[in-house]
């Protein structure tokens, strides 16, 4: 494949609405960076309105509502599959990261697969980098076990596939200097007399909210409050309510209303996603297990605030948050937001929610969106851990990484996360020993296949010392997997090994055991990163006189090795 044709991009996107947004923000950074790209993407029946609406895109394709991939079986799509087997894809990208989706991948012929897909055996398999990181992070979601990170999934899905592109295709030949979002995103018409909209509406500012009627949600009288205060205050504002009879909800007027707007303020990341394709500011009121800083608003600007429980968000903190954002031309983010809520009249206090503000890091700083907290709190383990993973995942497979502990403060550091991590500094380095030696013993074990004359005839003394190599890996695969459970940063290359060991593609096991040692190699050097935040976050926690003292040597001492996408892999 050359830059000088056509390149067909076969996209299976079959998650929600908000998935889909996602995924139409990263093609179009990666349209813009290749040109030669012909896109066809698959989605649900039920967003066709969406898709069509995208002049960019070569040809939607549609899934029957009637189908179901997590209850039909395969042979059931046959028919309509057909079609897209006739020729073999440049790229089969599956976006949809479902087991269930896995098979259709798999039935799509392509010369290069990014996703999940299948071996010929059946068997779930990850060809490439990224999505083993999903696979054994980003979708883990048990209870007490899940690892956070702060890598937007956007993020994610763009570098995915421009890192096959460089590999595969080459330098991209257009700088892409070119906004990804924007008004005219969507192409769509609309009659706005049927929304009542006069001449004089057209000088107001827009705000669209989107109340939900979901019992788990903000309440709808916080809402009417909400629009209430909005009003008061700012009469220059024109507010439309989401959903109601009058609007509707068919796409066309939403997104005019949405891309038209200067705010658009909801709980629903589907609309907040609409919002970011259109440049459209936002505040996403966010409450409970939700992992925002993966799918939350992207872009510039954006806020978030979050909050354990629906009902700890106050009308007040809503109303105060979105006034600080719309006002940010005048005070230019030098007054803070505890100084603006004096300045307006409006002490609230924030203990029970975390207010942040979305902005774009330079590639120097770690390239992707980042949400910057807008009051100094204490950060916890999970918080902590998510910025460690998201570090060890960029060094893993972009090729670069922000410095050690950028985003993060002396004054955040808490009690309780110091004596965390004095307890896993220790365990770091003890699953650091075990890597090494299960590194070793896989090293050992491919160099003893190599000098056989045959995997099936062997003397009994090569067979014992091969054994004994198994039995090694087995017990120490055990002692890590004690470990993780101990700690729960470590858990995290528990599952990192499992899924890695599970893709190796080598057919022989002189090359299985070269592959192992190249996973132990990848996971020590995360290992080595999470031991430079522990002690650079231990080092920061001393009084400022002592770190003088003490600042001998430097503190990051990561190495810029890195386990990319392997062409031989894809």
């Amino acid at each position: 494949m050359t830059s000088h044709k056509k390149i067909r991009f076969f996209i299976i996107q079959l998650s929600g609405l908000s998935d889909v947004l996602q995924s139409l923000m990263a093609l179009k950074a990666i349209k813009q960076l290749y040109p030669e790209i012909e896109i066809h993407l698959l989605v649900r029946e039920c967003f066709s309105d969406t898709v069509k609406r995208i002049k960019w895109i070569e040809k939607s394709v549609f899934l029957p509502a009637h189908h179901n991939l997590e209850t039909q079986s395969i042979h059931d799509f046959a028919e309509w599959i057909a079609p897209l087997t006739q020729t073999a894809w440049d790229f089969v990208v599956n976006w949809t990261y479902s087991e269930s989706s896995s098979y259709l991948a798999a039935l799509i012929p392509g010369y290069i697969k990014i996703g999940y897909t299948r071996q010929k055996n059946g068997q779930l398999f990850s060809p490439e980098g990224w999505s083993h990181y999903i696979q054994a992070v980003v979708q883990r979601d048990e209870e007490k076990n899940k690892i956070e990170q702060n890598i937007h999934i956007t993020d994610i899905l763009t570098t995915q596939v421009l890192t096959a592109l460089q590999i595969h295709v080459g330098e991209p030949t257009n700088p892409g200097a070119t906004a990804v979002t924007g008004k005219d995103f969507f192409e769509f018409k609309i009659d706005e007399n049927k929304i009542g909209l006069s001449p004089k509406d057209y000088s107001k500012k827009w705000i669209c909210v989107e109340p939900l009627s979901k019992p788990s949600q903000w309440e709808l009288h916080n809402w009417e409050r909400l629009v209430s205060l909005i009003k008061k205050d700012h009469p220059e504002c024109l507010i439309f309510i989401l959903g109601d009879e009058k609007i509707g909800n068919d796409f066309d007027t939403r997104a005019f209303l949405i891309s038209k707007s200067h705010w658009v303020i909801s709980e629903s990341l589907a609309t907040l996603h609409l919002a970011c394709v259109f440049g459209t500011r936002s505040l996403y009121l966010s409450h409970g297990k939700k992992y925002w800083r993966e799918n939350g608003p992207y872009g510039n600007g954006h806020y978030v605030l979050h909050a354990d429980q629906a009902e700890n968000l106050t009308v007040e903190s809503v109303y105060l948050l979105w006034a600080y954002g719309y006002q940010e031309w005048a005070h230019q983010r030098h007054v803070s937001l505890k100084e603006f809520s004096l300045k307006i009249g409006l002490s609230e206090e924030f203990s029970a929610v975390q207010p942040y503000r979305t902005k774009i890091r330079t590639i120097q700083d770690g390239g992707g969106v980042y949400y910057e907290p807008l009051l100094l709190s204490p950060v916890g383990i999970q918080a902590w851990l998510s910025q460690v993973m998201g570090h060890i995942a960029r060094s893993w497979y972009c090729g670069w990484a922000p410095q050690i502990g950028q985003e993060l403060h002396r004054q955040n550091l808490n009690p309780d996360l110091i004596k965390f991590l004095r307890e896993l500094e220790e365990s770091v380095e003890v699953l650091r020993k075990i890597f090494e030696e299960a590194k070793n013993a896989s090293l050992a074990m491919s160099v003893k296949y190599a000098q056989l004359p045959s995997e099936k005839l062997m003397k009994i003394s090569d067979r014992d010392e091969i054994q004994a190599l198994g039995n090694k890996l087995k017990d120490l695969d055990e002692l890590a997997a004690r470990l993780g459970q101990t700690h729960l940063p470590l858990l995290a290359f528990s599952h990192m090994k499992k899924v890695l060991m599970h893709n190796i593609r080598g057919q022989d096991l002189k090359t299985q055991g070269q592959e192992g040692a190249e996973i132990y190699e990848q996971l020590l050097l995360g290992l080595g990163i999470l031991k430079d935040w522990v002690v650079f976050s231990l080092r920061l926690s001393k009084p400022m006189v002592v770190q003088n003292i003490s600042q001998e040597t430097p503190i990051i001492s990561i190495t810029t090795k890195k386990r990319i996408l392997n062409p031989d892999l894809l």
